[in-house]
């Protein structure tokens, strides 16, 4: 029943249907959108601001601009038709009931036949077709987005970051979304977060950037060999070495050949010797040769041919070793080749039997990446040669670690996160002639103890040939360093220098902890704690990549290792 003085205008036909909200449907059920601002059981839509109550607007809750409502469809919930404060209960004139329907029923009338309207073929009284697709929209101030501002109304919605044509917030794997089609760029769908990025795998990027950085959702270059699966990285160049060009050896008698016919690529018919499967490498083709542990040692001389780009990489979890014991040395890289090796440690089976374990020369490039070079009599030997350490360790070579010297050409070492220990009798590390050093996160201490001579020696360098910072430095005289120019002068202040004969005086000295295999453990909250300063292109982690560097903070541990 209608309240006291309430009564409906003429045209109550159509108002009284839009205002209840009764929509036909399928088959002609009719559905009560107790929704609509007009509803007259109370608790309908209140109408946004800007927007204005219409009893005869079906779509959007009968919420519309004011200037498209006429003054018979306006409706207002504070002020309803005359006689409302008299008491005065004329009957209303209303519409053609459905047979046997109470009039005076509180509950909604629920339409039928004539009353019914359909809302594909229903007009407005302003003669606008109503779309099918307004009626379910429910939000309280009109559409959630504007389509044209792209992701602007929807930067708020968790998972829903896009704007629809119809003006709702929705996730990129809404059906029928087309990443590609709001921005190249970006074009494929993340269905976790719901936003279109460059990819998800690293089947969605390129050669020139093919690994993708989930978090980001962006291509990178490869920075790491696990980034690129099965083959090595090109460290120089950021990209992936090619996938079909594989070569597997392993020095187990049983399945391995080391025939002419035998290119290596099954990996159950493998290459018996590392010598043998460098062959197959030529300058044409760069190539992933995947070493196995066997049940005989790799224990020949290793020289890769000229002009050859080769990772050398470790294939399952157990280590691998190139033991050699004779003047050749383990592995030799010359004339413009580029050599990448990943954990496969090279060391002289008796103590000072090979002169030199790994040699560089000739405008080449090697990469000595989480590995172990020791017990030689020389570690490394550069000339004309680029040199990068990472998170290594050069030890126990019996007469120094590393050695850089030059013909007509320059040599330069990157030695990062690693640690030289223990290397006598002339240097740790030494640089001749046109070479130059940049040294940042490591170890080097407790080497030249019988000789005393300076952990880093430079001899006839040109100015500005050294960068040492973040490092730990100890050695058993204090005197560290001798003939190299340092390009910053207040890189000094980052490392820092101890009085130390052995690794065991570290740890007495309280800067480390404890020290296994040369490498040196920072003792937790010791001296080595605030010394470094991180700069932008420094390692993000440590020596052994369980302790992360913090690039955001001011301060961080000197030495290759966080505790």
């Amino acid at each position: 029943m209608t309240s006291p003085g309430s009564r409906l205008s003429p045209r109550s036909l159509f108002v009284s249907v839009a205002a209840l909200g009764v929509f036909g449907g399928l088959l002609g059920c009719p559905v009560v959108n107790t929704e609509h601002c007009a509803y007259p059981m109370g608790g309908g839509t209140v109408c946004g601001e800007g927007l204005m109550c219409s009893k005869c607007e079906i779509s959007n809750n009968g919420c519309v601009a004011p200037d498209v409502v006429s003054a018979d469809c306006m409706f207002d919930a504070q002020a309803t038709e005359p006689d409302e404060t008299t008491g005065d209960s004329e009957e209303p004139t209303v519409s053609p009931t459905t047979p046997g329907t109470d009039p005076d029923t509180t509950e909604p009338p629920t339409a039928t036949g004539s009353t019914t309207l359909d809302v594909s073929t229903s007009t407005t009284t302003t003669g606008e077709t109503t779309d099918p697709d307004t009626t379910a929209t429910t939000a309280t101030t009109g559409p959630e987005c504007d389509p044209n501002e792209g992701m602007a109304g929807c930067a708020e919605m968790e998972m829903k970051p896009y704007c629809s044509d119809a003006g709702v917030c929705v996730p990129c794997n809404e059906p029928g979304f087309d990443c590609e089609a709001i921005d190249v760029e970006t074009p494929v769908c993340n269905a976790g977060s719901g936003l279109c990025v460059e990819c998800v795998n690293n089947g969605d990027c390129d050669v020139a950037a093919p690994f993708c950085e989930t978090t980001s959702g962006t291509c990178n270059k490869c920075t790491e060999h696990e980034h690129c699966g099965e083959v090595g990285c090109n460290l120089e160049s950021g990209e992936c070495l090619p996938e079909d060009n594989i070569i597997y050896v392993e020095n187990t008698p049983t399945i391995c050949t080391d025939s002419p016919g035998n290119d290596g690529h099954d990996p159950l018919m493998p290459i018996c010797r590392l010598s043998i499967g460098l062959l197959r490498v030529t300058p044409d083709k760069a190539a992933t040769i995947k070493v196995k542990q066997g049940q005989l040692p790799q224990d020949q001389a290793n020289a890769v041919p000229v002009g050859v780009t080769v990772a050398i990489i470790r294939n399952t979890n157990t280590p691998v070793a190139l033991a050699r014991n004779g003047a050749e040395a383990a592995l030799s890289i010359k004339e413009g080749s580029h050599v990448f090796v990943y954990q496969i440690s090279v060391f002289s089976s008796a103590k000072g039997g090979t002169t030199r374990l790994v040699t560089c020369e000739s405008n080449s490039s090697v990469w000595l990446d989480r590995l172990s070079v020791y017990d030689g009599q020389y570690g490394v030997l550069a000339s004309d040669c680029m040199v990068h350490v990472r998170r290594a360790v050069v030890l126990g070579n019996t007469r120094g670690g590393i050695d850089l010297t030059t013909t007509d050409g320059m040599s330069k070492l990157w030695l990062e996160n690693s640690n030289v220990t223990l290397n006598g009798d002339l240097f740790a590390i030494r640089a001749a002639k046109n070479s130059f050093l940049n040294i940042v996160y490591s170890t080097i201490a407790a080497n030249t103890a019988m000789q005393a001579a300076p952990q880093i020696t430079c001899v006839t360098t040109p100015p500005a040939n050294m960068r040492l910072r973040n490092s730990l430095i100890a050695d058993n005289t204090g005197v560290y360093v001798t003939g190299c120019k340092p390009e910053v002068v207040e890189d000094a202040a980052t490392n820092l220098e101890a009085m130390a004969v052995d690794l065991q005086d570290l740890v007495d000295l309280g800067i480390a902890a404890s020290f296994s295999g040369g490498v040196v453990r920072a003792e937790p909250g010791g001296p080595l704690m605030d010394r470094a300063i991180w700069l932008q292109g420094d390692p993000v982690d440590d020596y052994d990549m369980d302790g992360v560097r913090p690039n955001n903070a001011p301060t961080d541990y000197a030495g290759a290792d966080v505790p």
